[in-house]
């Protein structure tokens, strides 16, 4: 494990040159401060390709400037809004049950009272009330609460099983519940911005680009051919 750890501090070096030391604020990568806001974020994000799903935060938005309206809009008007991001129907219904719970817990639709929460219970709230996954649980916590943790989403999932230094079978939601064992923390935050940056444009899914990789050198590319 203290191998891993040295590994993934000299990656982390070699991101940060590569890509700079990310902002907090603003927040890269469209993620969002408000923590509901990051939760609706991160739902429409999920398994869509391209600038849909911030065309279709963009329009609810517009169109749900209080995020309690949605709960007594049609619920084809909120579909038509989520509908760029791609699985409307299924994105809508989640959107809309997380606001009518949120609602039924706290009698306002706002996940402010996050903020004065331990780690342990904020990640109860998310994935047991409010029943979000591990991933958009721990990008709660990082972007919008400033949590030390690491939300594995699938470019870091990627590099780290590439570098090896997480089984090759590890499935992302148990990824995201031991994550925290192999990334050392005071690096969590930048490794992670900076990984999605490198797998967005360099480790990509297919064909990767690694001669043009700084971490070629220090990769034993595992499993690279099944990614």
């Amino acid at each position: 494990m203290k191998e891993i750890a040295t590994l993934l501090r000299r990656v982390n070096r070699r991101l940060l040159k590569a890509y700079g030391k990310p902002s907090r604020s603003p927040l890269p990568l469209d993620n969002k401060e408000d923590p509901l806001d990051e939760v609706i974020y991160i739902t429409l994000t999920q398994r869509t390709h391209g600038p849909g799903s911030s065309q279709a935060y963009e329009n609810l938005k517009r169109r749900f400037p209080e995020w309690r309206r949605i709960r007594e809009a049609p619920v084809e008007y909120v579909y038509s809004a989520v509908e760029p991001s791609g699985l409307a129907s299924l994105k809508t219904k989640r959107i809309v049950r997380i606001v009518n719970d949120v609602a039924q817990r706290e009698k306002t639709v706002s996940l402010d009272f996050l903020r004065s929460l331990s780690d342990d219970e904020v990640q109860r709230v998310l994935t047991k009330e409010l029943r979000v996954g591990q991933k958009t649980a721990r990008a709660v916590m990082m972007y919008s609460l400033g949590r030390d943790v690491f939300p594995a989403d699938t470019h870091c999932l990627r590099i780290l099983r590439r570098l090896g230094a997480i089984p090759m079978n590890l499935k992302h939601e148990t990824a995201n519940r031991r994550i925290e064992d192999v990334v050392p923390p005071g690096i969590r935050y930048d490794l992670h911005v900076n990984m999605v940056h490198h797998g967005r444009a360099i480790c990509t899914g297919r064909n990767p680009k690694c001669a043009a990789c700084m971490l070629d050198d220090m990769c034993p590319k595992v499993g690279l051919r099944d990614q």
